[in-house]
């Protein structure tokens, strides 16, 4: 029987998925996370369950990574994206072959969780960051099936995930495409919700989405913004979200709110799970490439033979850039995040204390971050990017 170890479990579901009888689910435990649970009395002890799990599973990539800084062609697919619109350019190669793709996206009360779609038109669902820990479902298993169909498959997601996914297939598939994010670490869903339940109550609405990064505001950066009826006038509203003015920003930025395993992730290294791993291209302001990012450059790494082929035909504006500068400004690709002294802490608040009175200690506690972000908030956007890329050209200059 699986044997559950909670400093380590990363909750991808591949145990879930693996299991013949259908004996785990993945339920929340009182952190808030999701853990696999085990009903006893269907488990016949097949091991297919720890046989799937990748956590003592080793991490060995056979291909020498290269790095790319990238932007898609079409300006507004680029303006929808987080950064340069690199995995909008992988998904219409994969639709093009009459391919699917899995990915994150919301669900009712913006429950982050992955799904299958097959249609350009629907990749907007799959756009955009979701900071919060996405549930796989059952998507391992109906991506089996489409591979086993010969139908091409894209499957997206986070390091952990992707490793869950190559060890709950146990093999290797032609028709598989991988693309890991660089991932920070993750915040549970149960700790978003107490905080968009608190928004709804106090503010009088009812939240129809949230983008962590929207280039509206701020060009590309870490601005947001929620997508809200107004019930008091009936009237859909946009909030603006900075992480000055969002407890639940602030705290996933500073690394705060992840789980166990976050902090000791195995992934956050150059040993990457996905075919593609995916994230901003931090200083591409300061690198001289031949194409604008001001509205956002993808850092694309390329991490085996099939994902170079496939680059090769993507619709992106894209220039070569040294691994040791993705390195730099990422710094998830060389270790984990570090676990702030207070984690422990904030977690339990999420146990114990209101929305309203986690808040409260919010600005209490972290007033000066505040102030200073209200006040970066104030610098026009031509001098902060003029800024950007002095520093970043200084930095690149030194690699």
């Amino acid at each position: 029987m699986l044997k559950i170890n909670y400093d380590k479990c990363t909750g991808c579901g591949a145990c879930k998925a693996a299991c013949p009888l259908d004996c785990i689910s993945m339920q929340e435990s009182k952190d808030g996370f999701i853990y696999p649970n085990i009903n006893i009395s269907k488990c016949v002890d097949c091991h297919k369950c720890e046989i799937a799990c990748p956590i003592e599973h080793r991490c060995e990539l056979e291909y020498d990574s290269e790095a790319y800084g990238a932007v898609y062609v079409d300006h507004k697919t680029l303006m929808n994206s987080t950064s340069g619109g690199a995995f909008s350019a992988i998904a219409e190669y994969v639709f093009s072959k009459n391919g699917v793709v899995y990915g994150c996206a919301y669900s009712k009360h913006l429950k982050p969780i992955h799904i299958r779609i097959n249609k350009w038109d629907q990749l907007h669902l799959l756009n955009g960051s979701k900071y919060i820990q996405s549930d796989t479902l059952n998507t391992f298993q109906t991506a089996k099936e489409d591979l086993e169909a010969g139908t091409l498959v894209l499957y997206s997601g986070t390091p952990c995930q992707i490793a869950g996914l190559k060890s709950f297939l146990r093999k290797e598939y032609k028709n598989l495409i991988t693309v890991d994010i660089i991932c920070h670490g993750v915040p549970s869903y149960a700790y978003f919700k107490k905080y968009i339940d608190w928004l709804e109550i106090t503010r009088n609405i009812q939240l129809k989405t949230v983008n962590f990064r929207s280039k509206e505001n701020n060009q590309w950066g870490l601005s947001g913004n929620f997508i809200a009826k107004d019930m008091t006038h009936n009237r859909i509203i946009k909030m603006n979200l900075f992480y000055y003015n969002s407890y639940y920003y602030y705290y996933f930025l500073k690394g705060g709110i992840y789980r166990n395993s976050c902090y000791s992730c195995k992934y956050a290294n150059m040993q990457r799970q996905g075919d593609f791993t995916l994230g901003d291209l931090w200083g591409a302001e300061g690198l001289g490439l031949p194409f604008d990012v001001r509205n956002g450059c993808s850092l694309v790494l390329v991490n085996s033979i099939q994902a170079k082929m496939i680059l090769k035909r993507l619709k992106l504006k894209k220039a070569s850039i040294s691994v040791e500068y993705a390195i730099t400004n990422n710094t998830q690709l060389k270790s984990p995040s570090i676990r702030p002294n207070y984690r422990d802490i904030l977690i339990e608040q999420y146990q114990s204390l209101s929305a309203n009175e986690i808040n409260q200690y919010f600005h209490k506690r972290f007033w000066k971050d505040i102030i200073i972000g209200r006040g970066k908030s104030l610098i026009p956007i031509g001098l902060k990017t003029n800024l950007l890329k002095l520093i970043y050209k200084r930095k690149s200059n030194r690699i």
